[in-house]
This record gives C-alpha cells, sequence and structure tokens, in this order.
C-alpha cells in the first residue's frame, strides 16, 4: 500500500479563510503534527518561499513533538551553501532518529529566485542542482576530506563528520520539464508530481523512468514516484460536489480581494508544470473518476491544485487508480487544513484490512441439550436421552475405541471448542454503531434548525407582505379610501382578520417543532445539503467529528459549531427569544389601536 504525505501549516490560515499576516501558532503547529502522527500520516512537507518561515525551524519543532511523523524539508540550492546544508540536514536527521528527507526546487520563476539574489536561467539552474545533490551524497558518505570544482560550487578539503542515521538521507525532486525528468530520473529517490489525468501521468513516470534507465539504475533503484492532490469530500456524492463549488467560489472571491495565492490577473506561469495544468484544464473540468480542474484556473496553477471530488470511496478508488500506475507516495492536502487532515486520516486512506486468523479444523459439533424445554424435561423423566437419535453427534477420540491399544489416555483427547467473534471485533462493531448513532441524532437536531429557520422565515415574510399590501391599498384608495377603511367597522374586522392569521401562523410553527421533538431518528426529513462540525465537550479541536448534514435551502452552508444549535427547550415550542421579540413588536404595530389592547403573547 501506499505511503501518505501531507503539507505543515504553521496557523489557522487556510485558502478559503486567510487570515492576513497571520504569525506562527505554536499551539496549532504542535496540534496538526500530531493529529498527522496520530492518524498515520508517513510524512509531512514543510515547504518554502521566498517570504515565509524557515523549513528547518518548522521541521526541527515538528520533529520534537511526533514519535513516527517524517518531515520533508523544501530546500532552494540557491538559499544555503552545499555544505553547510549537508551538516544541517544530517544534524536534524540525527535528532529525528532517521526522519528527514529532502525536496529540491530548482526554481520555476525567475521573478522569485530573484527575490533572493538568483539570476540563474532555468538550465543553468537545473545544472547547479545536480552539482548539489552530488556533494550532499559525497559528503553523508564521504570518510576523508574532498575538493570540489564545477561552474557553481568551488571548495577545498570539505570534511563533514556528521553524518545521518541511516545512510544518506533521501533525495526528492520535483518538475515537469525535460531537465527535471533527467535531473531526477538519474539522482533522485523520489519524484514529485502534481495531480494530472492517469493517461498524462502514466507518460511522465514513463519518461523518469526511461531517464534512470539511462543513468544505468537497474529497475529496483528506480526513483519512487510520488502524486499530489487536494481532495474535496463529503458524505456523499451530491454534498461533495456542492462543497466542491462552495469552495471555488471561495477561492475566486480571495483571489478577487488580494487574498489569494496568485494576485487577480497574474501573468501566466512561467514553470512547465502550471502550464501542463492549465493546458488540461482547457480540455474540461472532469478528468477520469474525479479529478477537477476549476481549483487550478481559480488559482492561475500555482502549486499543487488539482481536487479529487466525491465520496471517501470514490476518492480512494482515484487514488487507488495512481497507486496502480505506480505512485507509491501519495500526498493529500485539502482546503480547511486541519480539519480536512484529520478527515482525511479517518475516511480516504485506502489501509489494507488486517487478515482474520483462520478458522482451525475442528470437526462439527451440536450441543448435547436439547433446546426445547418441554421436549428435554420430557426425556429427563421418561430416562431417554437429551439429544434425539437422528441429532446426535458424537466426536470421540478414535484411539478410544481400541481398549487393548496401549498408551491411551482419556485425558489425552480435547474436545471440540465453540468459535466466538473475539472482543475485538465485538469493540470495532461498537464503535462503528456508535458513530451512526450520533450522526442520527446531530442530523435530526440540524434538520429541526433548518426547518425552525424556514418558519421563521415564512413568518416574517408574511407580515411583512401583509403590511405592504395595507400600505399600498391605502395610497392607491386615496384620502377617501383611506378614510372609510380607517373607519371603526372595517379596522375591528380588519383587527379580527389580522388575529387570525397570526395565531395560525404561531400555532403552526409550535405544532411542528412539537412534532420535529418526536421524530425518531432513523425517519427521514425534507433536507438539502449542509455541512456540520461537531465539537465534543472539553475538547481540542483536534477530536471534533465531521459530519455532512443537510439543509432545507439547498446550498451548503457555513460550518457552525454544536453552540449554534437552538436550545432543546425553545426548540419545543418553535421561538427563541430574538424572534417572540420580533413577533411582539409587529403585533403592537399591526394590531393595537387606541381602543384595543395588544394579543397575548402565544407560544
Amino acid at each position: 500500500m501506499p505511503e501518505f504525505i501531507s503539507v505543515t501549516f504553521p496557523n489557522a490560515s487556510t485558502e478559503i479563510a486567510p487570515i492576513p499576516n497571520a504569525s506562527i501558532d505554536p499551539e496549532y503547529l504542535t496540534r496538526y503534527a500530531r493529529n498527522l502522527d496520530d492518524y498515520g500520516y508517513n510524512y509531512t512537507l514543510v515547504p518554502y518561499d521566498s517570504s515565509s518561515y524557515d523549513p528547518f525551524t518548522i521541521g526541527a519543532t515538528i520533529l520534537s513533538v511526533t514519535k513516527k511523523l517524517k518531515v520533508i524539508i523544501a530546500l532552494r540550492p540557491n538559499t544555503l551553501y552545499p555544505t553547510v546544508a549537508a551538516k544541517a540536514l544530517a544534524t536534524l536527521d540525527q535528532l529525528s532518529s532517521g526522519r528527514v528527507v529532502v525536496h529540491f526546487i530548482a526554481g520555476g520563476s525567475d521573478a522569485e529566485q530573484a527575490k533572493e539574489g538568483d539570476f540563474l536561467s532555468k538550465d543553468e539552474r537545473y545544472g547547479r542542482l545536480e552539482d548539489y545533490i552530488k556533494i550532499l551524497r559525497r559528503a553523508w558518505k564521504s570518510d576523508e576530506p574532498f575538493d570540489w570544482d564545477s561552474e557553481y560550487y568551488q571548495f577545498k578539503q570539505f570534511s563533514n563528520r556528521v553524518r545521518p542515521t541511516n545512510g544518506p538521507i533521501p533525495v526528492s525532486v520535483g518538475g515537469s520539464s525535460d531537465e527535471a525528468y533527467r535531473i531526477g530520473g538519474s539522482l533522485a529517490d523520489i519524484f514529485g508530481l502534481w495531480g494530472e489525468p492517469l493517461k498524462e501521468t502514466k507518460d511522465q513516470i514513463d519518461r523518469i523512468y526511461a531517464e534512470a534507465a539511462k543513468a544505468g539504475r537497474p529497475d529496483s533503484d528506480r526513483p519512487r514516484i510520488w502524486v499530489t492532490f487536494r481532495p474535496i469530500i463529503a458524505e456523499t456524492e451530491d454534498l461533495a460536489w456542492a462543497k466542491a463549488h462552495k469552495t471555488l467560489d471561495a477561492l475566486n472571491v480571495n483571489t478577487a480581494k488580494g487574498q489569494g495565492k496568485t494576485p487577480p490577473n497574474a501573468p501566466p506561469p512561467q514553470n512547465a508544470g502550471s502550464q501542463r495544468l492549465l493546458d488540461i484544464a482547457a480540455r474540461g473540468e472532469v478528468q477520469d473518476r474525479a479529478l477537477w480542474y476549476p481549483t487550478v484556473t481559480a488559482t492561475n496553477a500555482r502549486g499543487a491544485s488539482t481536487a479529487l471530488v466525491g465520496s471517501p470511496q470514490t476518492v480512494i478508488e482515484s487514488l487507488l487508480d495512481y497507486v496502480d500506475l505506480g505512485a507509491d507516495l501519495i500526498s493529500i492536502r485539502g482546503y480547511d487544513n486541519l480539519n480536512d487532515a484529520i478527515d482525511y486520516g479517518r475516511f480516504t486512506r485506502p489501509e489494507p484490512k488486517p487478515l482474520a486468523p483462520p478458522a482451525p479444523d475442528w470437526p462439527e459439533t451440536r450441543s448435547t441439550i436439547d433446546q426445547n424445554p418441554a421436549k428435554m424435561a420430557k426425556k429427563t423423566i421418561t430416562g431417554e436421552s437429551h439429544v434425539g437419535a437422528e441429532d446426535q453427534v458424537f466426536n470421540t477420540n478414535p484411539a478410544l475405541s481400541d481398549p487393548d491399544k496401549p498408551g491411551v489416555d482419556e485425558d489425552s483427547y480435547n474436545p471440540p471448542l465453540c468459535v466466538y467473534p473475539s472482543w475485538i471485533q465485538q469493540l470495532e462493531q461498537g464503535v462503528a454503531d456508535y458513530e451512526k448513532f450520533i450522526r442520527r441524532v446531530y442530523y435530526t437536531i440540524v434538520s429541526a434548525q433548518a426547518e425552525y429557520e424556514r418558519l421563521q422565515q415564512q413568518t416574517v415574510k408574511h407580515a411583512n407582505d401583509g403590511l405592504e399590501a395595507h400600505r399600498a391599498r391605502a395610497v392607491a384608495e386615496g384620502p377617501e379610501g383611506v378614510k372609510a377603511e380607517h373607519s371603526a367597522g372595517y379596522m375591528k374586522a380588519r383587527h379580527e382578520e389580522l388575529k387570525m392569521g397570526y395565531d395560525c401562523m404561531v400555532g403552526e410553527a409550535s405544532n411542528y417543532a412539537e412534532e420535529l421533538r418526536r421524530l425518531p431518528l432513523q425517519q427521514q426529513t425534507r433536507t438539502g445539503p449542509k455541512v456540520v462540525s461537531i465539537e465534543t465537550p472539553n475538547q481540542n479541536q483536534s477530536n471534533r467529528f465531521h459530519f455532512a448534514a443537510e439543509s432545507v435551502e439547498g446550498e451548503i452552508e457555513p460550518r457552525i459549531s454544536k453552540s449554534t444549535l437552538p436550545d432543546p427547550e425553545k426548540l419545543d415550542d418553535g421561538l427563541n427569544s430574538p424572534f417572540e421579540s420580533w413577533l411582539l413588536d409587529m403585533q403592537g404595530k399591526l394590531f393595537s389601536t387606541p381602543t384595543t389592547t395588544p394579543l397575548r403573547s402565544t407560544k
């Protein structure tokens, strides 16, 4: 099965909910890293940006609070001399007992490289990267000082006493250009690709393997393939696609505000990988099973941006398609960073199921006790066997049938045993049943909340429509009409009419809320999509449950916490305090006259 990679985020800012100028949040970083460790991720990438945090420091923090998670340090060769990088990476590897990988970025944008003083051409950057990898590996292996003299680096008698824990640190290279394929195929331990359709991905893998063979590497030493996706999952296909479109809307809005990954009206990207993604996006929104490309165009293909959309099972099947092509490292990261990482760990990791122990080859047995109490009592009184002659199955030790055979001991025969489910299987089933129960409970609560909101809006609309109609008639009929309409008899009749309508609407809301309170958990309600995040008391954010629920309006609503759900006592009578105050206020405006008194509050 494949190994899984995530990406580290130092604070709660996301692409769909950016926090301008957010600084490092140590508690968030620790919680995020520990969740990756707890949910079985194998690696986390610590990305590099010319204006962002130092990957080595972030990586050291992650390694200090986790036990198994490995860090992939993103490194641009122009930012650190190779002899210094060799010692820094080896030091980090020793401190973490061998949990470090390095991912090299040659640099795909001239403008981004120039921000840190690098003015080499793209081909020159890949030539420098080739030297860089060779220097690091020699520094990690050589017992003697060595010199280096090339176009990009020159030094004499460098000696390194800081060795990695388990031999040379794995080296990763990414890209989609001819030079990237050449350098990665000939030198890298891992080659990183962005999510493309299966056919294009297979073509790239073949190119990488061909370069490895050209460099004399055997099939057993070819680079491992790493493919990156941005899954968008929900409990059903419809909910997942609704969530995907809401995510796309957020990306477009943030880009328009200047808070996206790229500025509005950004020029076409320079790197080959982004250009490939945009070319594929122009062919259609959906490729293969569930590969979705509008997120690529929304971000101008800045980095890994292809989404996989669907239920967890659909996403799992899509990922396994790439595993079948030869990818054994799968990077999955979403748009709601921490919550998505937890959801992926729970629902979209295609873990192999543990094999049950083989059933023992025991002989078939039946109980010697009759299951019918009346028949059993009769046979006891009459002295008959408790098992009918036609039902008796005896499994005797064949050796005991020969009493003259020496060495036969009656105690040497073990009777057959009954097989019951193990306590682990029973516990797993109990946990699954409990999760289903929790989902049904909260679906019912949220559906009741949605129906309550609908009734509230309906009541407001009816009252406003009545008021507007009243004013419109007064204006249309002129002063005489107004005078006639406001005569004592007319006002009294109108008062009674509105009073009856008001009582009917409030009564309907109260009755429906009572029905919702008594609604069985398994009963279906009239709903449409809503995403709900439920926080259990006294637990941190890493222990959230995330369920896809539904709402009446048919639109995906923002995530709401349990604290925003209506109080059950208020849900029973269909009213909450703000709504009741509004009704009383409207009642006073519509029904109060000098000769009448306000209606009593009705629930």
